[in-house]
């Protein structure tokens, strides 16, 4: 089987994955960035890395944005905005911050694929990708159809951002990392 043939039921289940998105899921996240005068994003595991792909294009966009744990992040202030991930919707370190950056007076949007959770009770702003998880359903194994689509729906969120304030590719560019 060829690597073309391997991965078209992947995109086939990206693309009805992203069929059952409603067009102002992608607008809400789209807002709540853009009305942010910080943006700082969470995940863990291979949710995290999607996500700091996503930390790294708003960086790229001119936003000030950050990855939640660095060593540079700074202070979460009012009005800025925790983006995190709770895939199932109950990750207790999830709830946690989602929690406190509400007591600081943050907007907090959580990620997830779970219709319910604690951490869905915890955000301002859910934003439901209904992929699967963990368990079947996918042809992907444990969490990989979400993971995939959170860092296409990160993507999708980047370019929505470049026509929404008229910021041609070359602005990322200049943006991006010249050394590491």
């Amino acid at each position: 089987m060829t690597p073309a043939e391997r991965v078209a039921p992947i995109l086939a289940e990206q693309a009805a994955l992203f069929a059952g998105i409603p067009a102002e899921t992608l607008e809400a996240a789209v807002e709540a960035i853009a009305a942010a005068p910080r943006v700082l994003v969470w995940g863990n595991g291979r949710t995290g890395y999607a996500l700091m792909g996503l930390a790294m294009r708003l960086f790229h966009l001119g936003r000030d944005a950050h990855w939640v744990g660095g060593i540079t992040t700074p202070p979460l202030r009012a009005g800025d905005l925790l983006l995190a991930n709770a895939a199932r919707g109950d990750l207790p370190s999830t709830v946690a911050f989602l929690r406190h950056a509400r007591s600081l007076g943050a907007r907090c949007a959580v990620l997830t694929a779970a219709e319910r959770g604690a951490a869905l009770d915890a955000a301002d702003l859910v934003l439901r990708l209904p992929a699967q998880t963990w368990d079947g359903g996918s042809v992907l194994p444990l969490g990989g159809q979400y993971e995939l689509a959170l860092w296409l729906f990160g993507d999708l969120v980047v370019q929505r951002l470049m026509e929404r304030d008229g910021i041609p590719a070359g602005d990322l560019a200049a943006r991006h990392g010249t050394i590491g």
